[in-house]
């Protein structure tokens, strides 16, 4: 979201911990687009347009679409859990009932299990592109519409359904 369509990325933390990143602290932290002058300006510029609201709703959209997501591969026969933080979410995939994982320990079975793979390239076929790892997050933002979510939802059932065993 804080791209403006750029790529760039942004990470945030208590100051105690911020405190130790160089060029202030000892610790290099370093990223692709990392100063990156263009990305930073886009970034802060829509840092500028949004607030907390809308923040808030972009969360609510992102828990939306995981339940759509959820209850449309439920539909398909599949397992699905798609747990959410704010604006961020994952999708985790099995043959079986399972929990929404909580830790490294329980995700790394679902992320290995073979299945995101081939749920990732389904959903690309259908003009969906998700983050090709199981253990990325959704990038959703404030420019998808009700209707991207909707079809995100629709293909995530189609592909399921392509998936069962």
């Amino acid at each position: 979201m804080i791209g403006g369509g750029l790529p760039v990325g942004a990470f945030g933390g208590r100051r105690e911990t911020l405190t130790v990143l160089a060029p202030e602290g000892p610790v290099y932290q370093a990223g692709t687009l990392s100063g990156n002058p263009l990305a930073t300006a886009a970034g802060l510029q829509v840092l500028s347009m949004v607030d907390s609201r809308d923040l808030a709703g972009l969360a609510d959209r992102v828990a939306s679409l995981a339940r759509a997501i959820e209850a449309a591969v439920a539909d398909a026969g599949l397992f699905c859990r798609v747990p959410t933080v704010g604006a961020l979410a994952g999708i985790y995939l099995a043959d079986e009932e399972f929990a929404a994982p909580t830790n490294a320990d329980e995700v790394r079975p679902l992320a290995t299990n073979g299945l995101y793979p081939r749920f990732f390239h389904g959903m690309l076929e259908r003009g969906v592109a998700l983050a090709p790892g199981a253990y990325e997050i959704l990038f959703t933002s404030l420019a998808h519409t009700d209707a991207d979510l909707a079809r995100t939802a629709e293909a995530a059932g189609d592909v399921a359904r392509s998936l069962r065993p």
